[in-house]
């Protein structure tokens, strides 16, 4: 964050529905009022987020964990995205145990955003609201490095199998699988920005390696956020070299089983475009069934190799297949 960012800071938390869950933030807020944020921002401690049309909020750990965002961006999962990044290089310095952090009564957007970003709550406290002209009440939470570790770490084993959570290091093993013909398919990518997006941040939404008991990369299995329904999305790929060996079926047996059970899930759906007999079985054996949606019941069932959405639901789970 720079002073040229003080006249946006300004203007958007000038905006009455930002800075009604900003707590000790001047109400008018004004351009000295920003420029003095900005001169006092210490550096390694506060960040400007940006996307394609310029700066849209702040967030940073000067004292505890602080963030807002311009009113144009909100619904946009930039706090969670920005805050894993903050929350990285905050214990990346060994020192710190903990981060504090905190949220109005009735924001539910914050309460959700920390949620997500592995806060729990430590208690009541009081904060002064300036927008209101007035104390009020606010939920303290804290994330400890401890959890924080615990979050960023993914363990599965199968009898011949390892399954782990993403490194960057493994950029050169994926580009190698994406190089092999059908290995891979459009949900997966071998750019670099893609293994920090796939990484386990202890929530759905991450990819996992599989990995030989030796230690080598062979497959990738995701799941995907999760819809207010309890229903996620999973995908999966595997080298060709070792296809035919009941691998992929042992992997994404035990990891949906865990999905299921870790993120309470009420199903999980995969997407096939032009599936092969092989792949068809595979999801049978996994419990998977076909979704028959409403135009297809009206116009019949779609040709077997069409685009096809499968739905493995909680009754139907063959961990282990």
């Amino acid at each position: 964050m720079t002073m040229a960012d003080a006249e946006t800071i300004a203007r958007e938390i000038g905006n009455y529905d930002v800075a009604r869950w900003l707590a000790g933030v001047p109400y008018p807020y004004s351009l000295p009022d920003a420029r003095a944020f900005a001169a006092g921002a210490a550096p390694g401690k506060v960040w400007a987020i940006e996307d394609r049309d310029g700066f849209c909020g702040i967030v940073d750990t000067q004292g505890e964990l602080g963030y807002w965002l311009a009113r144009r961006v909100w619904g946009r999962g930039y706090l969670t995205e920005a805050g894993d990044a903050v929350i990285d290089a905050y214990f990346a310095d060994r020192r710190n145990r903990e981060l504090s952090g905190s949220h109005m009564e009735g924001n539910d957007r914050s309460r959700h955003v920390l949620t997500k970003l592995g806060f729990v709550p430590r208690g009541q406290i009081a904060v002064q609201s300036a927008v209101l002209g007035q104390h009020v009440s606010a939920q303290a939470c804290v994330l400890t490095r401890a959890r924080w570790q615990e979050r960023r770490r993914y363990r599965l084993a199968t009898p011949r199998l390892r399954l782990r959570e993403m490194h960057d290091g493994d950029l050169a093993a994926v580009q190698r699988l994406a190089e092999q013909p059908g290995a891979i398919p459009s949900s997966f990518s071998a750019a670099p920005d893609w293994i920090d997006k796939a990484k386990y941040r202890g929530r759905a939404g991450f990819c996992a390696a599989i990995c030989t008991r030796p230690g080598r990369l062979i497959g990738l299995i995701r799941i995907g956020r999760i819809d207010d329904g309890r229903v996620s999305r999973c995908a999966w790929a595997i080298d060709p070299a070792y296809r035919g060996r009941g691998l992929m079926a042992e992997a994404a047996g035990a990891f949906l089983a865990d999905m299921m059970a870790r993120f309470d899930l009420r199903a999980i759906d995969t997407h096939q475009c032009v599936a092969s007999d092989a792949e068809r079985a595979l999801l049978h054996r996994l419990g998977f069934c076909r979704v028959v949606r409403a135009a297809d019941a009206a116009t019949g069932p779609l040709e077997p190799d069409r685009f096809v959405i499968y739905r493995l639901d909680r009754s139907n789970l063959k961990a282990h297949a």
